[in-house]
């Protein structure tokens, strides 16, 4: 896909409404078009990576590791002891090198736990696909809103 595409969703009352949908959607657009017919089809997975909060946790675990370390060490230094032995050649060199393999660490482990954060409109589609309904998610950088109206949508929205 290109650019700034997002994900859309379109909640219909029944099966057939949506298969109809998803028929005209998908020649419509370039993009994917998926039906979900049962609240287990509606996992994190169905997400592609870049409509999570992956972005923000990298960020934020990177930092966190990050500031950990060097805080740590500049404590250690701090306490006057002798942190940074002289048998290690350009000691600075590497702690630079250690605390960004350390902040690409937490940058994983961030990006890994934000990734798989369940949002408040995927638990909420999850409870109506339990009702019988369904949902088409489609990743596409045109609005549809009118054309899922038409064929039976009864809600549409953005996720990510």
């Amino acid at each position: 896909m290109t650019g700034n595409t997002n994900l859309k969703y379109a909640l219909f009352p029944n099966l057939d409404a949506a298969r109809a949908a998803q028929v005209e959607v998908d020649a419509a657009i370039d993009g994917e078009v998926d039906l979900l017919e049962n609240a287990a089809d509606l996992a994190q997975d169905k997400l592609p990576l870049r409509h999570t909060m992956a972005g923000f946790g990298t960020i934020v675990g990177a930092s966190v590791v990050a500031g950990l370390m060097l805080a740590a060490v500049a404590g250690v230094v701090m306490l006057g002891f002798d942190a940074l032995p002289p048998s290690i050649p350009a000691p600075y060199w590497t702690l630079a090198i250690v605390v960004v393999l350390a902040s690409l660490l937490g940058g994983l482990a961030g990006a890994l736990s934000y990734s798989t954060r369940a949002r408040d409109e995927l638990r909420r589609l999850r409870t109506l696909l339990r009702f019988g309904n369904s949902v088409l998610l489609i990743e596409t950088e045109q609005n549809l809103d009118a054309l899922l109206r038409r064929r039976g949508a009864v809600q549409t929205g953005t996720l990510a």
